[in-house]
């Protein structure tokens, strides 16, 4: 069993979000706007790193759909 690397709860076999280098749970991912079947949100998720997302729930700010059309240009 994983544990996410943000808050370091135990991560379910289907509550997890797939990034670029690891996997965080789905109350990390909901508080920065990560909503499962929501349109790119998978997408949105594998563009950013676990570095960059502790970054985004420690500061309270939300994912951006800017950010995966970068990485993925």
């Amino acid at each position: 069993m994983a544990f996410c690397p943000i808050d370091r709860t135990r991560i379910g076999v289907l509550s997890f979000w797939k990034v670029k280098d690891g996997v965080i749970c789905n109350t990390c991912g909901r508080k920065i706007g990560l909503i499962h079947g929501i349109d790119d949100a998978e997408e949105i998720a594998r563009s950013y790193t676990v570095d960059e997302l502790k970054e985004l729930v420690s500061n309270h700010q939300q994912v951006s759909r800017k950010h995966a059309k970068v990485q993925y240009s």
